[in-house]
């Protein structure tokens, strides 16, 4: 019989638990290395027919809760996990420690993010995550979602370009130690900027809900003192 079919029977083995929202995978009877077939191995599926496995998918996926099972070694790179229940995942054990273009929501880290690469993820709706920009890999946080996610360390040489900060907690950057100056594509609010924009790529960034227009403002005000000072000196001297 043929992953295909057997996929089409656990769903009709699904379909006589309707009065269940879930059900644990240890409950099915399928071996370990059976369920990684029928759930993750998409390999054997042509471009024609990929979009109707998806869909098949998804929803076997969605009436499974994957509370205890083990997500070590999966390839999870550019995966949704937000319509799945109970995952729990060890950054450390991912496959190649790959997390990029993933969709998190609803998920538990059970680990640090060291040497991980999550670029382009999404980690809307995860609670009780911690990042340290400079322990990732290349310290690359480019186009990721950061809402809900905590801060530790600083971003120093961090790759941020496209990044999304809003719902962030603890933002602290300095436009100029950034990875090469670049906040283009870069949403900023919730950030607080600790540094001065000089030299800084901004196109297309979003400023707003930052305190971008409080520092205009101060630096405003220090020219206007600074200017003043330098006018009383001259008055000083020409007397």
């Amino acid at each position: 019989m043929n992953i295909e079919s057997l996929r089409l029977i656990l769903i009709e083995e699904l379909d006589k638990l309707e009065e269940r929202e879930t059900i644990r995978l240890s409950e099915l009877g399928y071996s370990e290395r059976l369920l990684d077939k029928l759930l993750f191995d998409y390999i054997e599926i042509n471009n024609e027919t990929y979009k109707e496995l998806a869909i098949l998918i998804e929803e076997i996926l969605s009436r499974i809760n994957f509370t205890g099972i083990s997500f070590d070694s999966f390839k999870c790179s550019g995966f949704n996990f937000s319509r799945l229940k109970g995952i729990s995942i060890n950054p450390q054990k991912i496959y190649h420690k790959s997390l990029v273009d993933c969709i998190f929501t609803g998920v538990t880290f059970n680990s640090i993010f060291d040497d991980c690469c999550i670029s382009g993820s999404d980690f809307t709706g995860v609670n009780g995550v911690e990042i340290n920009p400079s322990t990732l890999f290349d310290c690359c946080l480019n186009h990721t979602k950061l809402n809900g996610v905590a801060i530790l360390g600083n971003f120093d040489g961090a790759d941020i370009q496209g990044t999304n900060f809003t719902g962030l907690r603890g933002a602290e950057i300095n436009p100029q130690t950034i990875f090469e100056k670049d906040l283009s594509d870069t949403i900023c609010t919730d950030v607080e900027f600790i540094g001065i924009f000089d030299g800084v790529k901004m196109q297309h960034t979003i400023l707003e809900g930052s305190n971008y227009c409080e520092m205009d403002i101060m630096d405003d005000d220090f020219r206007a003192r600074l200017k003043s000072r330098v006018k009383q000196i001259n008055y000083y001297y020409e007397d």
